[in-house]
């Protein structure tokens, strides 16, 4: 069953403190819903980790709600440009 693209993807730099020091990591995040104002999205693993007729609902718990515009100004949790979720 092949997925559908329905978005732009998502990308988000997370920082993490490990003992060898200070590691920042690109994460990507798919599209998974959308409505007029909104795209609802997932991280990559999780969107490759469900499938099945039971999908939408077991992706329901990990999706995070991101507006279309405004992308440019204020933070927001995913970025659809890199350069703009690093400079975040």
């Amino acid at each position: 069953m092949e997925k559908i693209k329905l978005g732009p993807d998502h990308y988000r730099y997370v920082d993490e403190l490990d003992p060898k020091g200070l590691e920042v990591t690109c994460k990507k995040y798919v599209v998974i819903g959308e409505t007029d104002q909104c795209w609802y999205i997932v991280d990559e693993f999780h969107n490759n980790l469900f499938g099945g007729s039971q999908r939408e609902s077991l992706l329901k718990q990990y999706r995070k709600r991101v507006l279309k515009d405004g992308g440019e100004h204020g933070r927001r949790f995913a970025y659809t440009d890199k350069s703009l979720a690093l400079r975040s």
